[in-house]
């Protein structure tokens, strides 16, 4: 089968439009000019208290690699919830507080195309 030279050009000229343009998309989200996609991952708007663990819900849009930490008013990671692959779906982090005192501290999650953080009080 014989694909004329002018399919073969136009379909040449539009991969190269498009690799250049995603290269484009890249450099904006890179140089800051552009936020990134937050369809990865949606966070809960509060935090849960179920007994001595506060839990946080979120929803993951694609398969990827989460890392929940909590964090305290001073910036300090106090321990690491989870770091591990999550599907698709909701999702609910569990982390036990029972040795954390009284204060304000911080979910953080970190994924390779979004970070993001909530805060919870412990009274």
């Amino acid at each position: 089968m014989h694909i004329p030279e002018t399919i073969k050009n136009a379909l040449l000229v539009f991969v190269v439009v498009l690799l250049v343009y995603v290269l484009y998309q890249r450099l904006l989200i890179v140089l800051g000019k552009k936020k990134r996609d937050q369809r990865y991952i949606t966070l809960g708007e509060k935090v849960e208290w179920i007994g001595k663990k506060a839990s946080i819900e979120l929803t993951v849009y694609t398969e990827q690699a989460l890392t929940v930490s909590i964090y305290d008013h001073t910036g300090k990671e106090i321990s690491k919830v989870a770091d591990q692959m999550y599907l698709p779906g909701h999702q609910l982090i569990e982390a036990d507080c029972s040795g954390l005192s009284t204060g304000r501290y911080y979910f953080r999650i970190t994924a390779p195309a979004h970070d993001s953080s909530v805060y919870f009080n412990i009274i």
